[in-house]
């Protein structure tokens, strides 16, 4: 089972800067593709509400503890990583998920060169929604 990489982590971090727009994007909680999909969208256009609605209590602890951690982050490497990430919203077209009981994994498609991503997002359903399962533990690599 392949583990998501510390840069991995360090990209998600990126995504997690600046302010937290409250867009009402839907959220199909039946459906692990759509929470996987709506969770990544929250993300890289920095609506952090919407990316802690298609998470587990566990994954919004983790996005306030990175969106904490990158208020410290300089302005100007901001501006290059939100650059980077608006960048990469429009490659943004599917998620492909793997079921297995009350979990799931899932990974977004496409980058820049039509390829789907390399880390992948965990899912598991919590009183029948499916939802985003993010432990701190990852962000240290462990």
């Amino acid at each position: 089972m392949k583990r998501v990489t510390r840069g991995g982590w360090m990209l998600l971090m990126a995504m997690v800067i600046g302010g937290c727009s409250s867009s009402k994007v839907k959220i199909n909680y039946r459906n692990p593709k759509s929470v996987a999909l709506a969770f990544t969208k929250g993300i890289l256009t920095m609506d952090i509400p919407t990316a802690q609605r298609a998470g587990t209590e566990d994954t919004k602890a983790v996005l306030n503890l990175l969106e904490t951690l990158l208020e410290t982050m300089p302005e100007k490497r901001k501006a290059t990583l939100q650059a980077e990430m608006e960048d990469n919203l429009k490659y943004l077209k599917k998620a492909t998920c793997t079921v297995d009981g009350d979990h799931a994994k899932c990974t977004t498609c496409c980058d820049n060169l039509g390829q789907a991503q390399e880390e992948f997002i965990l899912l598991k359903k919590v009183d029948k929604k499916w939802l985003v399962d993010m432990k701190k533990e990852a962000l240290m690599g462990q």
